[in-house]
């Protein structure tokens, strides 16, 4: 398995499924990049060409709970941030879509185990 499944695949569909509760941070105030760190939305606020903020990191255990969360600092320009933010937006869709897809193929699956039970069982008879 690759190492970005769990380390970035998983983090996302945990934040998209988890109770706001259940994060650490306030989702709403995060933009995450291709390799799910969060960079804070208050740092495409400023107006000069160069934007000091930090980049939150969350790791996460065994169990796909949130241990710990790292801060760093950084300074990025504006078209960084909106590249990093129109990343982060596709990286999202793929993952919805790889969850549609992994959907679509259990259903197949499922069905096709179900057909070939009924043709055995009409075989019998």
């Amino acid at each position: 398995m690759d190492s970005f499944v769990l380390s970035e695949t998983f983090k996302y569909l945990y934040m998209i499924f988890a109770e706001p509760s259940d994060l650490l941070f306030d989702p709403d105030n995060y933009v995450l990049t291709t390799e799910a760190h969060f960079l804070p939305l208050s740092i495409g606020t400023h107006k000069d060409e160069t934007i000091q903020g930090e980049v939150v990191t969350c790791e996460i255990d065994g169990n796909g709970a949130p241990t710990t969360v790292h801060s760093i600092a950084v300074g990025l320009s504006s078209q960084n941030l909106a590249l990093s933010q129109m990343i982060s937006l596709l990286m999202l869709v793929l993952v919805l879509w790889l969850l549609l897809m992994f959907t679509a193929a259990a259903i197949i699956c499922v069905s096709a185990i179900i057909s070939r039970a009924v043709n055995k069982a009409a075989k019998n008879e």
